[in-house]
């Protein structure tokens, strides 16, 4: 809202890793980039940073704005931008508007998969040190790519702990369609540990996902893994 942005400009020291406020739209691609590689982020277009004589701290933030009408071209440069990325990263964009000017905020997505996020025509990558895009450097990009590869197994590993899942289930659910009282058979219940230890390596990916699933209420769950297992755990206690 128009009303929060006049709250927001106040705060002199607002900028951050995640927060950034632009006048213009030039050179956008480093800084969504750059947010995209770090935790995401919001970016405001539109404010002018006032700096002090010798430019060393900012003394004001000054709400300039696009006309009304320009909204197709904003739009359109900030499509560039996210051309410029590989892999594209996921944005969101909202125009607030007020006494005949309009605010950009774009909202970057923190996709831990996709990354690492480079620039095409330099063949850069950059990341978000406190309220500045900088180029990474070495350690910083083999970082990246090793947390991604990590990341990934784990996503892997809920993959595969899914169809060992399934295969238990159906072996447990097929000794107990041949139970007869004239032969005692023993039935095995559904191991669910390696799927409890992939939903933990991957909870992140989950909740980001809604695929998490969780207690809405005391006796309410929302649909996702945690409520699949609270199911099977109560079938592992019958079968016992």
């Amino acid at each position: 809202k128009p009303e929060l942005l006049n709250e927001l400009i106040k705060y002199l020291d607002i900028e951050s890793e995640i927060f950034d406020f632009k006048k213009e739209v030039s050179d956008l691609e480093t800084h969504i980039s750059a947010m995209a590689n770090t935790n995401g982020g919001f970016l405001i277009l539109g404010i002018e940073e006032v700096k002090s004589e010798d430019s060393s701290k900012i003394v004001e933030f000054k709400k300039i704005g696009f006309d009304i009408g320009k909204q197709d071209f904003i739009q359109r440069s900030i499509g560039n931008s996210i051309f410029n990325i590989e892999p594209n990263p996921s944005i969101k964009i909202k125009n607030l508007e007020e006494n005949g000017k309009f605010f950009t905020v774009v909202k970057i997505e923190n996709e831990i998969l996709k990354k690492p996020f480079m620039l095409k025509n330099k063949g850069q990558f950059y990341i978000r040190i406190a309220n500045s895009s900088r180029p990474a450097t070495r350690s910083s990009i083999s970082n990246l790519f090793t947390a991604s590869i990590e990341l990934r197994r784990n996503v892997d590993k809920i993959r595969i702990a899914s169809m060992l899942l399934k295969e238990s289930l159906l072996h447990t659910v097929e000794d107990i369609s041949n139970v007869h009282p004239a032969n005692p058979t023993r039935i095995s219940p559904v191991n669910l540990s390696f799927m409890e230890d992939a939903i933990l390596s991957a909870e992140w990916f989950l909740r980001e996902n809604d695929l998490l699933g969780e207690h809405t209420s005391q006796f309410a769950t929302s649909v996702g893994m945690n409520s699949l297992l609270h199911d099977l755990s109560l079938m592992n206690s019958y079968v016992n």
